[in-house]
């Protein structure tokens, strides 16, 4: 089924910028409440309004106030309705000489008895189910009363949003164009290089050398050149990998052949086992070397990703032991084990024992006929150490740089295998996520190699 829509980063900037525009205005709005609430609770400015309109009438007649009045009634509440572009009631105004009847009321207050009292202090009243601000100022024979409607909250609220909306409307545009035009081309290099990429042959690994100009872009390009040149190395070590196994299954299928015919061919019963002999050993080689190189080749996956069992690794060592029991005795070596009575640990058993095979076989088969191969397992903090030595004529220096590589024997080497036992034993002590060293041999001489490994250790149940 096809998507009809896709996430797009576009659209992602988009509404965080949408969601980001929402938060500010939020934030303003929330400055703008308290401020207003910060007024509403000065009695200040509605004094001075009723100062101000006081001074205005000192040297005033009764009928050039009421003219005055009138003129400042309108002037007020239009610089209000202007600046609160909302309906709202309007300022109210009394103004009357001391001891007389008042000189000017607002049409609103025409039926009111709305008048002097002698209050100073500013006050709450109200007035048509209309509640007001009330504040009172007398000089010169004069009085003035200006009432000032109270708003709810409700109503300061939607007059700040009203105040908001035009300017954060002329704003959100103009932002989000030029965002939108900065990700759009900031984006098209990507899409280039993504082009690219689909018009590549399938077996096109060289390197891309693409230029994404922006410093965010640049380590796309640079891991992708990284990956082809491991899939470049990696082909490359799996052709050279399938030549050296081709080369090293061709000599005991040679064997295979040659003691097929000997055997079909033999002249007597002696001749027959002779060749029967031969073409066992050349099957049982042939069946070695293909198990090590599956082997290998498990060990250089990924693996299943299961999580490592608890394992007790004295006993896999001592099965280990028993197992190359049959070829110590025939070179008559003595294999020592130094190490706790049991160890219970979380880890790859398999692997672990690919590591433990392959070093004691070597040791056994490598190292001095009558000599000693020791095995010492210690537990240090958190890692296991395990240490294999043989006290044999030890590696040639040359050959130590190439110790680890598949197919590589030593010079003048007489000992059965093809060189793949290091090869197994470096894969899977990586699988076991730990370091493998060259350390030194039984009584100065010989070979010898520690393995650490980080462990969980646990009890048995």
């Amino acid at each position: 089924m096809t998507l009809r829509f896709r996430p797009s980063l576009t659209g992602r900037v988009m509404r965080a910028l949408l969601c980001a525009f929402a938060l500010v205005w939020v934030a303003l709005v929330a400055r703008d409440f308290v401020g207003y609430r910060a007024y509403d609770e000065d009695p200040s400015p509605l004094g001075t309004l009723a100062e101000a309109v006081l001074q205005s009438l000192e040297s005033l007649d009764d009928a050039s106030a009421r003219i005055a009045l009138a003129a400042s009634d309108r002037q007020y509440n239009l610089l209000r309705r202007q600046s609160l572009p909302t309906e709202l009631r309007p300022l109210l105004f009394v103004a009357e000489r001391a001891g007389h009847a008042p000189v000017y009321r607002s049409p609103l207050l025409a039926a009111a008895r709305e008048g002097c009292a002698g209050a100073p202090a500013r006050t709450e009243v109200e007035h048509a189910g209309q509640r007001y601000w009330r504040a009172e100022r007398s000089a010169g024979g004069w009085c003035v009363v200006v009432l000032e409607p109270v708003l709810a909250p409700g109503t300061v609220l939607r007059l700040i949003n009203a105040t908001l909306l035009q300017p954060m409307a002329i704003a959100l545009p103009l932002i989000l164009l030029p965002l939108w035009l900065t990700v759009r081309g900031g984006l098209a290099p990507l899409r280039r290089f993504a082009e690219r990429i689909r018009r590549r042959a399938p077996d096109d690994l060289s390197p891309l050398d693409v230029d994404l100009r922006h410093a965010e872009l640049a380590p796309l390009g640079e891991a992708f050149d990284a990956l082809l040149a491991r899939a470049r190395a990696s082909i490359e070590r799996e052709r050279s990998f399938v030549q050296d196994a081709a080369h090293e299954l061709r000599t005991p299928l040679a064997v295979i052949t040659a003691e097929a015919h000997a055997l079909t061919g033999a002249a007597d019963a002696e001749a027959a086992r002779r060749a029967q002999r031969g073409l066992e050993a050349a099957v049982a080689r042939a069946s070695h070397l293909v198990g090590q190189l599956l082997r290998l080749a498990s060990l250089e996956s990924r693996g299943d990703g299961s999580p490592p069992a608890v394992c007790d690794v004295v006993a896999l060592l001592r099965e280990v032991l028993i197992a190359a029991l049959p070829a110590a005795t025939a070179r008559r070596v003595d294999i020592g084990l130094d190490g706790p009575d049991a160890l219970h640990a979380h880890l790859d058993a398999g692997a672990l024992h690919s590591v433990v095979d392959n070093l004691v076989r070597n040791a056994v088969a490598y190292g001095r006929e009558g000599g000693r191969v020791d095995i010492v397992l210690r537990r240090v903090g958190d890692t296991l150490q395990l240490d294999v030595a043989d006290d044999g004529p030890g590696l040639d220096p040359a050959l130590q740089p190439h110790l680890f590589e598949r197919f590589r024997r030593g010079a003048g080497t007489h000992a059965p295998g093809a060189g793949l036992g290091l090869a197994i034993v470096r894969e899977a002590v990586r699988r076991l996520g730990g370091q493998i060293v060259l350390a030194a041999g039984l009584d100065g001489r010989g070979t010898g190699f520690r393995i650490t490994v980080p462990v969980v250790v646990s009890r048995p149940t």
